[in-house]
């Protein structure tokens, strides 16, 4: 069952509740874009392909970051690099965003930026850390996520 209603913040908040998923949210500036968020969903629900995004809503790059810190990194052989990189990228801003949010001109950017500072080889280093984190919490935090800094140019070749 949804509903949709419009609080005094002005944006429509829509709620979906159904029996064996998880009831979600979502605010709307438009009411139409409710509606059609709404049937998008119950749509895959009755197909059975709905697939919850809110852990990608609900975690930090920062967050992520900690927690591969925690239960990859110590597995690693180069352990110390990996913490260098990881707590450089927890100070960076993009680690302040939702790993939903996250797409790949972001990294393209960081790339860019960071290309003027460091060396090529330290720069896809540094992507191919957070390359691996979203493989990881896709495949073994069962978070629903797309791999963006998969799809920069480069990113992923052997350095």
């Amino acid at each position: 069952m949804a509903t949709v209603r419009k609080p005094a913040s002005g944006k429509w908040n829509t709620q979906i509740r159904r029996k064996r998923h998880p009831t979600i949210s979502k605010f709307f500036i438009a009411q139409k874009d409710a509606y059609i968020w709404i049937r998008n969903i119950e749509s895959d629900m009755d197909k059975g392909i709905f697939i919850n995004p809110s852990g990608a809503e609900n975690t930090t790059l920062a967050e992520a970051l900690i927690r591969y810190r925690n239960e990859v990194t110590p597995s690693k052989k180069g352990i110390s690099r990996e913490l260098e990189q990881i707590t450089m990228w927890i100070k960076h801003p993009l680690s302040k965003r939702s790993l939903s949010s996250l797409k790949s001109t972001d990294f393209a950017k960081y790339r860019d930026v960071r290309l003027k500072e460091v060396a090529p080889g330290t720069a896809k280093l540094e992507l191919a850390l957070i390359s691996h984190l979203f493989t990881i919490a896709k495949k073994e935090w069962g978070i629903p996520i797309d791999n963006p800094p998969s799809n920069i140019e480069g990113v992923l070749d052997p350095v």
